[in-house]
């Protein structure tokens, strides 16, 4: 399910589902503000990464621990920074996987 611009809600994808929730929710939350979990939130990560390229081997550990903690299904194999990103602009490549699922998927926020 996701929400529309017009408040309704809508239903969708798990993938899209889970591309919704990373770059409108995970991405921008701080880590560890919100109540329901420790682990939730990668915009310090993200941010930290430009100078310090290990902080996502910890982006990898706390959002795997966040999509378990929702119940989620899915696991995040691997986190790497794009090439082709402009000055000041960062892009993202996640590689996840699917429990039962033989193939993963990537998804670039």
């Amino acid at each position: 399910m996701r929400l529309t611009k017009e408040g309704f809600l809508a239903q969708c994808q798990e993938e899209e589902a889970l591309t919704i929730l990373l770059e409108r929710i995970l991405i921008r939350s701080p880590h560890g503000k919100w109540c329901g979990s420790e682990h939730f939130g990668l915009r310090d990560f993200f941010e930290d990464a430009r100078s310090k390229p290990e902080r996502l081997i910890e982006a990898r550990k706390e959002l795997n621990a966040t999509l378990e903690e929702l119940g989620m299904r899915y696991r995040l194999e691997s986190i790497g920074r794009d090439g082709e990103s402009s000055p000041g602009v960062d892009s993202m490549t996640l590689t996840f996987s699917l429990e039962g699922e033989q193939e993963p998927f990537t998804l670039k926020v």
